[in-house]
């Protein structure tokens, strides 16, 4: 990539990871407060209708659930599948340092 002024005006000098770490941060502090308060999950409050839903349809009360009861409903059902027991073990397997299988190198 070329260096640009821009980039070399925006570039760390001298200051190492440690302050790209901070400015992450400071981004991300100033972001999600903004992301939550202005991302909604709902059109209704806003007069819309979701997205795809036909002018004919009625739109349908929201179900009043369990989110607890639906994720361990959820992880269940997938337990009793072949195929998340294999997706959950490689998982597991490759969330360990190499450490733990070999000792240290």
């Amino acid at each position: 990539m070329a260096n640009t002024p821009i980039k070399q005006d925006l570039s760390p000098k001298g200051h190492g990871w440690r302050a790209a770490t901070w400015g992450v941060a400071a981004a991300a502090v100033t972001v999600v407060p903004l992301a939550i308060f202005f991302v909604k999950d709902d059109p209704a409050p806003l007069g819309l209708r979701p997205f795809g839903l036909p002018d004919d349809e009625s739109l349908l009360a929201p179900v009043q659930r369990n989110p607890m009861a639906d994720a361990l409903s959820g992880l269940f059902l997938g337990l009793r599948s072949r195929d998340f027991s294999m997706l959950a073990a490689r998982f597991s397997f490759a969330a360990q340092p190499p450490t733990a299988w070999w000792g240290p190198l």
